[in-house]
């Protein structure tokens, strides 16, 4: 006879570098990231923290109805903001949280430690001792991090500018997303970061006209002050 009060066991799982990687069961209420790390013996020094990622089953199928919306429309007829929108979740990895897990470890009181839910899954990387090269670069790649260089030098290993790069809109991307202006500095260089270098934008005919004509008025304007002088003369 069927048991009423049974339920299907639920469990989590760990992959990557962890001492013990695979399934574990888990409780309904109760079980925090702080506990699993505990019970698969925690990273392994080759582990790169930075890049563990969660992902949440449970959430993978949720429907956007908006994203659905624009799914089914040509991105020419879309407006201005939709296509916004559309850009910034075409990509988008359902389910995936955002979890600072070197945060767990130093402080279990923390927001990041949360209750995991059954079929939960995380994936440790190994870490990751290069930098990502890409864009208009001659030679794009990845290339070996150092410690103390900066994004021109890493450009430098990756050939150098290429043709049309737009240096002054050189972006340097962390491994979780987070994107920064080069040139500003205001960040730190880690294994596993990218480096974009994206080309210049084309100009537009009416661009190159108004660019064009400035120059020519500007020419002959010169050119009549030179007539006028010499008339004097």
């Amino acid at each position: 006879r069927q048991n009423s009060n049974w339920k299907k066991p639920m469990s989590v799982i760990i992959e990557g570098e962890v001492v013990y990687p695979g399934r574990y069961p888990i409780d309904e209420k109760n079980f925090r990231l702080s506990d699993l790390l505990q019970k698969c013996g925690g990273f392994k020094e080759s582990a790169d923290i930075e890049r563990t990622r969660l992902f949440r089953k449970a959430l993978e199928d949720v429907v956007d109805p908006e994203m659905e919306r624009l799914s089914r429309i040509p991105p020419s007829e879309m407006s201005k903001n939709e296509y916004r929108y559309y850009l910034s979740r075409v990509n988008e990895r359902k389910g995936l949280m955002s979890i600072d897990f070197r945060n767990v470890l130093l402080n279990p009181e923390s927001d990041d430690n949360i209750v995991l839910q059954d079929k939960d899954s995380i994936f440790v990387p190994k870490m990751n001792e290069f930098i990502n090269v890409q864009g208009r670069v001659n030679n794009p790649g990845l290339v070996s991090f150092k410690p103390t260089y900066n994004y021109l030098d890493y450009i430098e290993l990756a050939g150098g500018y290429g043709f049309r790069a737009d240096e002054e809109a050189t972006l340097l991307v962390k491994s979780k997303g987070e994107q920064f202006l080069a040139k500003d500095l205001n960040y730190k260089i880690e294994p596993g970061d990218n480096i974009l270098v994206p080309p210049r934008e084309e100009m537009t005919f009416w661009e190159i006209f108004t660019t064009g004509l400035t120059v020519a008025t500007q020419l002959l304007t010169i050119t009549g002050v030179i007539i006028t002088i010499v008339r004097l003369r």
